[in-house]
C-alpha cells in the first residue's frame, strides 16, 4: 500500500491499547458491549500513513481480531510445515492460494482518496477508488459498483470459505 500510493510514512496505533481505561471501566459496567466493542467494532491496531503537512490520513489498514485470526491460524500452519523434518522444503508443500484467499478475504482498508466512511473489505475500497475516479471512471463502472455492492460481504465470506477448504485439502494431502 505505501508503495502504490507513495506515502512511505507509516504510523501503527491502537485504538484498544490507547483507549484501555475506558474499555476497563466499560468492562465492568457492560461486559458483553465491551466484547463486542473490542472483538468486533474496533480494529485491535491499524497501520497508517499520514500526509505530512495536513496530517490527513491518506490510506490505513484496519486489523481486526478476525483479521489477526486468520494471519495467526496461516502462520501455524505454515509453521508446522516447515518445521517437519524434511531435508528439502518445497513450494509445494505450503498452501499458498488458499492462504492467499484467507488472507484476501480478511484485510480491511480506509483509503482517503475514496468516498469510504471507514474501513471496508479491501476489495470493496479498491472498487470504490476505481468507481470515483473522476478520470477513468464511466457509467459502467458505477452500474457495475452497484449490482456487485450487495454481494460484497457474500463474496467475501465464499473467498474466505474457498481459501480455508484450499489449506484444508492441501493438509490432508500431505497426510
Amino acid at each position: 500500500m505505501a508503495l502504490s500510493t507513495g506515502y512511505m510514512s507509516v504510523q501503527y496505533k491502537s485504538p484498544v491499547l490507547e483507549n484501555a481505561g475506558f474499555f476497563m471501566v466499560l468492562l465492568q459496567e457492560a461486559p458483553l458491549t465491551t466484547l463486542k466493542l473490542i472483538f468486533i467494532e474496533k480494529p485491535l491496531f491499524i497501520v497508517e500513513a499520514k500526509h505530512s503537512t495536513t496530517a490527513a490520513t491518506v490510506w490505513s489498514l484496519h486489523y481486526f481480531s478476525f483479521t489477526i485470526l486468520v494471519h495467526v491460524i496461516i502462520a501455524l500452519i505454515i509453521a508446522g510445515i516447515i518445521s517437519r523434518p524434511q531435508s528439502v522444503l518445497r513450494w509445494q508443500d505450503i498452501p499458498f492460494a488458499g492462504s492467499v484467499l484467507l488472507i484476501f478475504s480478511s484485510l480491511y482498508l480506509l483509503l482517503a482518496s475514496c468516498c469510504t466512511g471507514g474501513p471496508n473489505w479491501i476489495f470493496h475500497t479498491w472498487l470504490l477508488s476505481v468507481v470515483f475516479n473522476p478520470i477513468s471512471s464511466g457509467n459502467a463502472t458505477i452500474q457495475l459498483y452497484q449490482t456487485l455492492r450487495g454481494w460484497f460481504v457474500w463474496l467475501q465470506i465464499l473467498l474466505g470459505a474457498m481459501g480455508g477448504l484450499l489449506i484444508f485439502r492441501h493438509q490432508r494431502q500431505r497426510v
